[in-house]
């Protein structure tokens, strides 16, 4: 009797000890997040809240998901645990570190004094290295120093953030994405998945209050396109403002674009990431749907084809060109072999500057 006494005053105490840390380590994770407050303040939950409009059982979850928790301190410290609204799954968490780099970006943004605080993304990898480097010359050359610090590098590998940070980038992220390290080609499997995984990336950044702008490195800079952008969008109220992907229709170019993360653009980016995940579609071509429906009314400002060309202009014009030019896209041929000739054939094509800044 005195054995089964002590037993369950064994059992007692183990249990005692146990709910004793669970309190301890919860009280312990607050106190952490609570330490991070300014990165938490990033989200503004008032602004999310409107910009949230679905009416689903499910809303309180993600409006909880949107927090920020720090789980370790591992190689980017933040974890951030945000849903994705096609399939409902967690987005991946390097999300957070882009995310983070976003905020990081913030001061060089305003000293900059872009009429909007725009994250401006480059996503690139390692196969396309050499474009980049081409991108950055041109930039170099023109002195665009303002955009390259206010400008968010994102590596689809660790061996491109690598290369990356060796090039002297300011601000650069990992965004890990396996199986995304070839050419891309477009109109493939490998370039669809990619594409779709772009959509959730945005997705996640809008909803956290993020103004995102999405350049690719097959385009070539001859004036600060965000300086460009704000002088066009100053004092204009939008909810997009793209380059048009086709000389004779208004298709945006999600190569060259600028989302703002309001109700209109939440809930058609929303809806496009849906269709694209029932069937794999041109994004570009379901979000121009939306975009002319008079149900998801998108605010949109297109570019002018006489400062902002896609691949199709540049692909009928010559040089010299107009001094008014701000970006030519080498759209609208396939391949890395492809572009570097169209680039090249167009005296547009110098990557082996010193490209460390």
């Amino acid at each position: 009797m005195k054995e089964v006494t002590m037993f369950h005053h064994g059992i007692l105490v183990i249990s005692l000890l146990f709910f004793g840390a669970t309190a301890f380590l919860s009280t312990h994770m607050m106190d952490r997040n609570h330490k991070n407050k300014p990165l938490h303040s990033f989200f503004n939950n008032a602004e999310n809240d409107t910009l949230l409009p679905e009416k689903s059982v499910k809303r309180k979850e993600e409006q909880k998901s949107l927090q920020i928790m720090v789980m370790n301190e591992s190689e980017s410290n933040y974890v951030l645990p945000l849903l994705n609204y096609a399939d409902a799954n967690l987005s991946s968490i390097h999300h957070g570190e882009v995310l983070r780099a976003c905020h990081d970006i913030i001061p060089d943004v305003k000293k900059a004094q872009y009429h909007t605080n725009w994250c401006h993304i480059v996503i690139v990898n390692t196969a396309f290295s050499e474009l980049l480097d081409n991108w950055l010359c041109k930039a170099k050359e023109v002195k665009l120093w303002d955009m390259l610090n206010s400008t968010v590098f994102i590596g689809l590998d660790r061996f491109m953030v690598a290369g990356l940070k060796k090039r002297g980038l300011k601000h650069v992220a990992l965004w890990s994405n396996e199986g995304f390290e070839g050419q891309l080609l477009y109109d493939t499997a490998q370039y669809a998945g990619l594409m779709s995984r772009r959509l959730h990336l945005i997705d996640d950044l809008l909803r956290a209050g993020v103004h995102v702008f999405v350049s690719e490195v097959d385009q070539v800079l001859f004036q600060d396109p965000l300086k460009a952008v704000s002088i066009i969008t100053q004092g204009v109220d939008f909810d997009v403002v793209v380059l048009q992907d086709h000389a004779y229709r208004k298709i945006p170019c999600f190569g060259f674009i600028g989302i703002r993360p309001t109700a209109h653009t939440m809930i058609a980016w929303r809806s496009m990431m849906n269709t694209m995940d029932i069937a794999n579609q041109n994004e570009q071509l379901v979000f121009q749907k939306l975009q002319s429906s008079s149900a998801f009314k998108i605010k949109t400002i297109w570019l002018s084809q006489n400062q902002f060309w896609s691949g199709q202009k540049l692909q009928k014009s010559r040089p010299p060109f107009p001094t008014s030019l701000v970006v030519v896209h080498a759209n609208w041929v396939i391949g890395l072999k492809n572009k570097k000739k169209l680039l090249q054939e167009k005296g547009l094509w110098s990557p082996t500057c010193n490209n460390t800044f």
